[in-house]
């Protein structure tokens, strides 16, 4: 029998008054998760600007996945995750040598359907 995958949920909006609202990129997180049998591990969400790298929630999941928590990271998008290609790389590095995957949730529409990206 395979071990589920053990999945941290990121999310991140940078204000709460322009009407941003995390729950919105959890959702279709959740949902996808779901759908692909993942095993919750937990759910990191950040209210701060993306280029900023010490965001709490941020420094938590990167923690998780160095003690080896967590398998598989689930993003809405990139720029939720990291503002900076350098950002991002870096941490995709990080992952990858932990073997940590990561997924990236692509909107393909303003109504917030969506393809899956990895």
């Amino acid at each position: 029998m395979v071990a589920q995958k053990q999945v941290a949920i990121y999310a991140r909006v940078s204000t709460l008054d322009k009407g941003q609202d995390p729950e919105t990129q959890l959702l279709a997180l959740r949902a996808y998760a779901a759908r692909r049998g993942f095993m919750p591990a937990g759910e990191y969400v950040d209210y701060a600007s993306g280029t900023r790298d010490d965001r709490p929630q941020y420094q938590a999941l990167l923690a998780a996945a160095r003690k080896r928590h967590i398998d598989v990271v689930l993003v809405w998008r990139y720029d939720r995750f990291a503002r900076s290609t350098q950002a991002l790389v870096q941490a995709l590095k990080e992952f990858r040598s932990l073997g940590v995957d990561f997924i990236l949730g692509c909107p393909k529409t303003p109504h917030h359907k969506h393809f899956w990206c990895s």
